[in-house]
């Protein structure tokens, strides 16, 4: 389950999902209070690598930190190819 994107310049997609690299349990109860805040950049550059770690989810319980889970890219994407420019197009090189 995607637990947010992060915008990707440059690349043949414009996000991509992260994704929690690992679990983390605790006891709790029905009335106990999570709050998950996720520490990762707002974007990368192409190309980024499936399974790539680029943050963590900080996990707090009340006021209480409980743990930290990495936070891990769902996919890779490529890097755009670049299109010729002007002078590429005009002489074909």
């Amino acid at each position: 389950e995607s637990l947010g994107t992060i915008s990707v310049a440059g690349g043949m997609c414009d996000q991509v999902d992260v994704l929690a690299g690992s679990a983390l349990s605790c006891p709790m109860t029905a009335d106990d209070a999570v709050d998950i805040r996720l520490q990762m950049p707002q974007f990368l550059y192409a190309p980024v690598e499936k399974g790539k770690q680029v943050g963590t989810a900080v996990v707090y319980l009340g006021e209480r930190e409980i743990g930290e889970i990495p936070l891990i890219l769902a996919e890779a994407i490529k890097q755009k190819e670049k299109e010729p420019g002007f002078l590429e197009r005009l002489f074909g090189e």
